[in-house]
């Protein structure tokens, strides 16, 4: 699946029984929970993958972003790490999560995104839904993994 559809398949999947919206842009978001002008250090037109709101059984008027939410079809994911870890306090999202399809090798050895965990932040692997796939003459097994993160480092900044 190209990356680009990523969000939406996981929206049509899940969107029923949570609140969240797909390729949101930052503008959008904003504008929900503010009057006032938007920092000069958020782009309005940067979109993110998929959002998550809170709390789940309330009119929208009274939801807030819960989680940005980045979806990878590889390893690949401190782009949008960083990119959300500056979004999530400008937008006041409690949290962040950048996800991606790995080859199982790649979960295992942990070489995914950070070298160290800083506190509050875990790295998770699916196990339960992996699949073997034939690449360049090679089976190959693969899972998908997930580094979630908070908004503030445990105990505030």
């Amino acid at each position: 699946m190209h990356e680009s559809f990523m969000a939406s398949y996981v929206f049509d999947h899940l969107g029923e029984q949570n609140s969240m919206a797909p390729e949101i842009m930052a503008s959008t978001i904003w504008g929900w929970n503010h009057t006032k002008p938007m920092p000069e250090e958020v782009k309005k037109q940067q979109r993110i993958d998929l959002t998550l709101f809170a709390p789940q059984n309330a009119p929208k008027s009274e939801q807030h972003p819960w989680c940005f939410i980045e979806l990878k079809r590889n390893w690949n994911v401190e782009n949008d790490y960083w990119k959300l870890k500056s979004l999530l306090p400008l937008l006041e999202c409690p949290f962040g999560a950048v996800c991606g399809v790995l080859e199982e090798t790649e979960a295992n050895t942990r070489q995914w995104l950070p070298k160290e965990t800083p506190a509050g932040e875990r790295f998770v692997v699916s196990r339960s839904r992996q699949w073997t796939a034939k690449v360049k003459e090679r089976q190959r097994t693969f899972v998908v993994a997930g580094y979630l993160f908070p908004r503030d480092p445990p105990g505030g900044a």
